[in-house]
């Protein structure tokens, strides 16, 4: 199973530009800015767009022959057997000191192997469907909230 950045991810991230760029058009109709600047406001808003898709279009989960591998911008792709994941933590907002660049919502997997760094996988970019799916094929490995075989995690 693959899955990549639910089409809602865009439309938000659409919409959080979108807004300041009616603003800046509304204001452009009422006063015309000079060209260079024209250019620029133009220029910033097209920047915007491009990374934001970019940035989503990153994120990708794939579950292969026990093999989960998952892929971000900053993170580059992690790859770790299902057998070699000792635990599964669902977080949700829950930081400690130094954890603040984290996603809110989140799912920590953790290694047998305690030098690998625990592959931290942002829920939010993908479906509801998806995450369900996600934590039913780690249902096995759940500590602290996912734990259990009843957890439906309806709270997503």
């Amino acid at each position: 199973m693959v899955f990549k950045a639910a089409r809602s991810t865009y439309v938000i991230f659409t919409v959080f530009g979108g807004i300041p760029l009616a603003v800046w058009m509304v204001a452009f109709i009422v006063r015309p800015p000079e060209f260079p600047t024209l250019v620029k406001v133009f220029g910033l808003f097209l920047s915007y767009f491009c990374f934001a898709y970019f940035f989503i279009s990153r994120y990708r989960f794939e579950l292969n022959d026990g093999v989960l591998s998952y892929r971000s911008l900053f993170q580059g792709t992690k790859v770790l057997r299902l057998d070699e994941i000792e635990k599964a933590k669902l977080a949700i907002g829950d930081y400690s000191a130094g954890e603040r660049s984290k996603p809110f919502y989140r799912l920590e997997l953790f290694a047998n192997d305690t030098s690998k760094k625990p592959i931290v996988i942002n829920l939010k970019m993908f479906k509801k469907e998806e995450v369900q799916q996600i934590l039913e094929c780690l249902r096995t490995k759940m500590v602290g909230n996912g734990a259990g075989p009843k957890n439906k995690q309806s709270d997503l």
